[in-house]
Formats: structure tokens, sequence, C-alpha cells
């Protein structure tokens, strides 16, 4: 039984925030998921034992034992292959037996070169018990550069009764550790171009090339703004005679003008980043779609605006009436270089 929620939305807002039992659903008193072990005999159903799991909402894969001897969990819903949980082995009175990470399962680097997503790390397929339901069997993920469109695998083995860990064997395994290994040297080598490209000062783009003009909105956003709730949502108004130009205007006005919606949607932040090659016009705009909001529209609001110096104070003015946040970037000047850790410290991050 997973841990009761408001909603997604609630839990991911409360995990960025750091606050315990994220998003707990109101009159809900579990801590975290619970699982109730029952027996089949006599023609009813017979408790055996009903306890807490370790996982925050809930696994995401079971196994049972036939003679109930065992329960195995496998990963955290929302997060796959992170945590100390990725797989517990429970006994026949509900007690943790033996609990994993994946870096207890395998070497480190095989786990670097595993494909992940925004919120897991893919490592496994099918799982199952053999061995006369002795033994827990795991479809490792072979490491390569197609895990994730075309994956193969590799059979993991966990004696369930003391826990013994049997890695794969022979040529498939070697070649899978090597291919782990290349694509950990790759991923460092990106990194380090990455790192030293932010040491660098970021200067505004000349002319108005759209995909330069995105990246630097990327960037500004990246270096100036710490706030964990969310990224800046990048805006660029093409030049005037660019056939999208009346398009993305009209978004962009619909977008602040969006400001004095939030009473339909409480708690709704949103922050965008704006720039344009034509700065003066979209300065101009920005203006008169802010002067038409209501005042104190947009508290929790936030506009960032990448623009020219003589545009700061009409644009300040005009946001603090509607209680924005707000922050000018001068586009005439480089943004200065950051600081970014070592390959070593942004692993152990």
């Amino acid at each position: 039984m997973p841990r009761e929620l408001d909603g997604a939305l609630a839990y991911f807002q409360d995990k960025v925030e750091g606050r315990e039992l994220a998003g707990q659903a109101s009159g809900d008193a579990r801590h975290s998921a619970t699982a109730r072990m029952e027996k089949y005999e006599g023609r009813r159903w017979t408790l055996v034992w009903e306890k807490p799991l370790v996982n925050d909402v809930a696994p995401v894969t079971t196994l049972v034992a036939n003679d109930g001897r065992f329960l195995v969990t496998f990963d955290n819903w929302h997060s796959m292959g992170l945590g100390e949980d990725v797989v517990v082995i429970y006994g026949s009175d509900g007690r943790v037996m033996h609990r994993y990470s994946l870096e207890d399962l395998i070497p480190r680097d095989y786990l670097m070169g595993l494909p992940r997503s925004v919120s897991s790390l893919h490592w496994r397929g099918e799982v199952r018990l053999v061995d006369e339901q002795q033994t827990l069997r795991i479809d490792l993920i072979k490491a390569s550069g197609d895990a994730f469109r075309d994956p193969e695998f590799l059979p993991l083995e966990i004696r369930l009764a003391d826990g013994r860990i049997t890695l794969p064997t022979g040529e498939a395994w070697q070649q899978a550790l090597l291919a782990a290994r290349r694509e950990v040297a790759r991923q460092r080598d990106d990194y380090e171009r990455f790192r030293q490209r932010r040491a660098q000062p970021l200067v505004a783009p000349q002319g108005s090339d759209q995909s330069a003009w995105t990246d630097y909105l990327l960037e500004v956003g990246a270096r100036i703004w710490d706030d964990p709730t969310g990224t800046p949502m990048p805006m660029l108004l093409p030049p005037t005679a660019d056939p999208m130009h009346g398009r993305r205007l009209e978004q962009i006005e619909g977008a602040i003008g969006s400001f004095a919606n939030k009473d339909e949607f409480p708690g709704f932040q949103s922050t965008y980043i704006l720039a344009s090659p034509e700065s003066r016009l979209l300065a101009e705009r920005v203006i008169t779609a802010l002067d038409r909001l209501p005042a104190a529209a947009a508290l929790e609001q936030n506009i960032i605006f990448i623009g020219l110096p003589e545009q700061r104070d009409a644009l300040t003015r005009a946001v603090e009436r509607t209680g924005a946040g707000f922050r000018f970037v001068d586009m005439t000047q480089p943004l200065p270089g950051m600081e970014m850790p070592t390959w070593e410290e942004h692993l152990e991050k």
C-alpha cells in the first residue's frame, strides 16, 4: 500500500523544498509504504504479517516467494536505480534481511555507464526467483550507447538467504565493463569541456541567429538563477522581419497577461527570461503588457529581462507595480565566468 499523497506536484515541490514526508495527504499517518502478507488456507486468507516498508512512497516492483518466506522490492517510485533501497529482501516475518544500493551491487564505473533520465537510472529489465525460489535473478542492463532503444541484458544474482551477490561472468561481462569505462571517459571529457566553457565570460550574440540567442538565454538563466523550484523559461522575440515575430510577441504578451490569473492557480510560480535582437521593441511591449495588469497582480512571479542599460529604470518601475520579482541583465556587458566543481566533486554530488 503506497503512502498517500496529495498529488505528484505537491510531492515534487516538497522534495525541492526539503520537506519531510513530501506530498503527504492529510489524514494519512503512515511515514512510508506498507506491505501485508497473507496466506490462503482452509478456504480463507489469514494474516502472516503487516509492516512498513523502507520505501518512502512505494516500490516500483515486488516479488513474493510462493511459500511466503521472502518478499523482494525493487527501486522507489519516481527514482529507479537511486537510493539505499534499490533492492530490499524481507524475511518470513516482514523484517529486512538485506538492503542494497546500486553501488552495493555493481562496480561504480559500470553504474556510471548506465542510461539515465531526469529522475531515474535505468539499470534492469525483468526480475524473477529461480533455483527453487532461493535465488533472485535480475536482468542487468548492459551498459552501451543503445541501452535505451535496444537494451541487452546480463544475469545478476542474489542468494536470498544470505544475500550473496554473484556478478555476471565471461566475455560479455568484460565487454560490458569496457563499454562502461569508455562511456564514463566520454562523460568526463564532456563535463570538462562544459566546465571550461562556463568558466569563460558570457557575451551576448551578435546578429539575430535564433539558436545562438536561445543558447545565450539558457546560459544566462543557469548563471544567475539559483532558485531550486524551477529554471527560467526562455522567451526570445525574433526580429520584425522574421515570420515568427508576430506569434512570439503574442506568446510573450500572453505569458505576462496570465499573471493576472494567479488566483485560478494558487501557488503556481513562473519565471520568464526575455530577450530580443530588437531589445528596444521588446522592452516597449513588455512595459505595455505590465501596465495592463492590476497592481500587485504578479506576486510570486518573476521576470528576467536581458536588455540595454537605458531600459532598466522604466522596466523596473513597470515590474515593481505588479509585485513580480525582477532581474535586469545588461546585454552590453559580459557575464562573469563561474567556478564549477571538478569531475570528482561533481560525482560526489
